[in-house]
């Protein structure tokens, strides 16, 4: 398995625009990761942006169950299950 990142590095951090937008960008960097733009104030936007940000904490909290899955007795579940619930706590805002 590759497990070299492609993407890029977290964490990222919402920033709130004028004019209806969000930017998504890696925290302390002025690079843009994504754009979410709504004709109106729309909580949905917030939420998006939410999601696009734990995105790195999703993924981590996912390879961590499944090295749990295929390693069942060196990693303790409590620990697999405690890490994807704080990355959908997260995600969820």
């Amino acid at each position: 398995m590759n497990t070299k990142a492609k993407h890029s590095p977290g964490p990222w951090v919402v920033n709130d625009q004028q004019h209806h937008s969000l930017q998504i960008q890696p925290a302390g960097h002025p690079d843009i990761i994504a754009r979410i733009v709504s004709p109106e104030v729309a909580d949905s936007r917030y939420y998006d942006a939410r999601i696009i940000v734990a995105a790195h904490e999703l993924l981590a909290a996912l390879e961590f169950a499944a090295h749990y899955l295929e390693h069942p007795d060196i990693m303790p579940a409590s620990a697999t299950l405690e890490r994807a619930r704080a990355a959908i706590a997260r995600a969820k805002g």
